[in-house]
């Protein structure tokens, strides 16, 4: 397996320096963490690896986040992949996993922040 330059991420983890900035943005999301990453060899995709919350009952919210991401980043015209899955050597939280490809990584961080503003206009909506 290849090496890619790593470079350390306010994720507290090594991660490969042409995503970091899609890393460090999806660790903005409450709850969500980073547990592994890859930017992938040439003609392959980015992976992300994320665990969110604290026990099963996440799902409904890791589905969410999945879902309002996937929305616009394809709104902006990105493809990107994520699935959703249970690992129980992780304590049983919730799993997002996202694959895109490693030039696309400024619009996905355009589309992470454009659903933290818009989950921040949500919860100021609810709190008045």
């Amino acid at each position: 397996m290849t090496q890619h330059k790593q470079v350390l991420a306010n994720v507290k983890t090594l991660v490969d320096s042409s995503i970091k900035e899609v890393i460090e943005a999806l660790n903005l999301i409450p709850e969500l963490w980073t547990f592994g990453s890859c930017e992938g060899e040439q003609g392959e995709q980015s992976e992300i690896s994320l665990c969110y919350g604290e026990a099963n009952n996440d799902y409904i919210n890791i589905a969410q986040i999945a879902n309002d991401l996937y929305n616009l980043a394809r709104s902006k015209g990105c493809h990107i992949d994520i699935t959703i899955e249970w690992d129980s050597d992780r304590g049983y939280s919730p799993i997002m996993v996202i694959y895109f490809n490693k030039i696309e990584s400024n619009v996905i961080c355009d589309a992470i922040f454009a659903l933290l503003e818009a989950y921040n206009n949500d919860e100021d909506r609810n709190h008045k």
